[in-house]
C-alpha cells in the first residue's frame, strides 16, 4: 500500500471528496482575477429579487424588466433576455476610456435567432456607439465609438454557447470568440454617461435587446493576453482565491458544468 492509498482510507468519506475536488481542480480552470472589476455569474443563489450579486466586489447590479428570467445557463443559470426594450440589468460601473483606459468585457453568450437589427450583450451607450459589442444579423460587431463604424466579426451561431471577449486598448480592439483572437481598428474615446448594461442597449431603441441567454460576465480594468483570455474560456466558472499561498477555492462560485 503507497502513502497515498494510506492517507485517503484513514480520512473520513466527505474530507476524499473534497481533498479529490481540490486535486482535481487546476488553477487552469478558475478564472483569471488580477484586474477583474465585476463577476455576475447570474446563479439563482446570487440573485435576491431584483439585485445581482458581484462575486468579485462590491458592484452588486440591478434587475429591471419582469421579462428576464433564470434558466440553464453555460455553468449552473444563466438569465434569458427577452424582446422588450428597457428590460436589463444595469451594474451601475461607467466603462468609458476615461474610468478605464484598457478594458476587457466578457461573457458566455446564446443568442436564440438572427436578428432582425442590433442585439446587445453589453455596452455603456448614450447613443454614440460607445463601448460595447453585441451580433448584428448574424455576424458579433464591436461597438467602437465612431457613430456607427462598428467592427464586424465572426459569426454568431445560434441556440451555442460560445465565449464572446472584447478588449479595448489606446491603440486597437480586440474581439475573441471561443479563444480564437480577431483584431480591428482602434476605438474613439468615449465620453458616455451611462453605466454598463447587460442585455440591452437603451439609447439605441426597442430593436436593439439580446434575444437570448448570458451567462458569466467578467469586467476588468486591464488589457488581458491571449493565455489569460484562453484561460477563462477553459474554466468551469469558478475563482480562485487571491493569495496564491492558500489551497482552498471559493467553492461558492464554482458552477456545475452543463
Amino acid at each position: 500500500m503507497n502513502k497515498l492509498t494510506t492517507i485517503f482510507s484513514s480520512m473520513p468519506l466527505v474530507a476524499v471528496l473534497l481533498l479529490t475536488l481540490m486535486v482535481t481542480v487546476s488553477a487552469d480552470a478558475q478564472n483569471v482575477r488580477k484586474g477583474l472589476i465585476g463577476h455576475w455569474s447570474f446563479d439563482e443563489d446570487t440573485i435576491n429579487g431584483n439585485r445581482v450579486e458581484d462575486l468579485a466586489g462590491n458592484n452588486d447590479a440591478t434587475i429591471n424588466g419582469a421579462s428576464i428570467k433564470s434558466v440553464k445557463g453555460k455553468f449552473g443559470e444563466a438569465l434569458e433576455f427577452g424582446n422588450k426594450n428597457g428590460h436589463f440589468v444595469d451594474t451601475g460601473l461607467q466603462i468609458t476610456s476615461r474610468q478605464y483606459e484598457d478594458l476587457t468585457m466578457m461573457a458566455w453568450a446564446k443568442p436564440y435567432k438572427r436578428h432582425v437589427a442590433w442585439g446587445s450583450v453589453m455596452n455603456g451607450d448614450d447613443g454614440g456607439w460607445d463601448r460595447g459589442y453585441g451580433y448584428r444579423h448574424d455576424r458579433w460587431e464591436v461597438q467602437v465609438g465612431k457613430g456607427g463604424d462598428w467592427q464586424p466579426g465572426p459569426r454568431a451561431d445560434f441556440n451555442v454557447w460560445q465565449h464572446t471577449v472584447v478588449i479595448y486598448t489606446p491603440d486597437v480592439v480586440i474581439f475573441y470568440k471561443d479563444g480564437q483572437r480577431f483584431e480591428f481598428d482602434d476605438a474613439v474615446p468615449t465620453v458616455s454617461n451611462n453605466t454598463l448594461i447587460i442585455g440591452d442597449d437603451i439609447p439605441c431603441g426597442p430593436v436593439c435587446t439580446f434575444p437570448g441567454a448570458i451567462d458569466e460576465v467578467l469586467l476588468y480594468g486591464r488589457e488581458l493576453n491571449d493565455n489569460e483570455v484562453r484561460q477563462n474560456f477553459r474554466s468551469r466558472g469558478g475563482q480562485a482565491v487571491e493569495a496564491a499561498s492558500k489551497l482552498a477555492v471559493t467553492w461558492g462560485s464554482i458552477k456545475r458544468a452543463r
